[in-house]
């Protein structure tokens, strides 16, 4: 599915990248990315999914959906939201059709 189809009814939201890119899978497990995955980086109880953000990377997530911009992954679409957890459902139910 295209990013930009992803993306399409979420708001808040700040793109650092190209939307036309397809995203294959969506995980906020960075255990569970492949590649042409969206990796969610969202904070948990007890630690910030967004440190794992450079395993995700590493295994192959092409978009990553994070509270602030990462200047060390240019290489990855970054989808900035003030709170990426609560978008997650929104962009699952999107990808998974509803």
């Amino acid at each position: 599915m295209k990013l930009e189809q992803l993306l399409r009814d979420i708001s808040e939201i700040h793109l650092i990248g190209h939307q036309d890119l397809v995203i294959t899978g969506i995980s906020s497990n960075s255990k569970r990315i492949v590649p042409g995955s969206l990796f969610i980086g969202k904070k948990g109880k007890r630690c910030d999914g967004a440190s794992f953000v450079a395993e995700a990377v590493h295994s192959g997530a092409v978009a990553i959906v994070v509270e602030s911009y990462h200047p060390t992954y240019k290489d990855v679409v970054q989808i900035i939201h003030p709170n990426p957890a609560s978008i997650e459902g929104l962009l699952s139910a999107a990808f998974y059709s509803y």
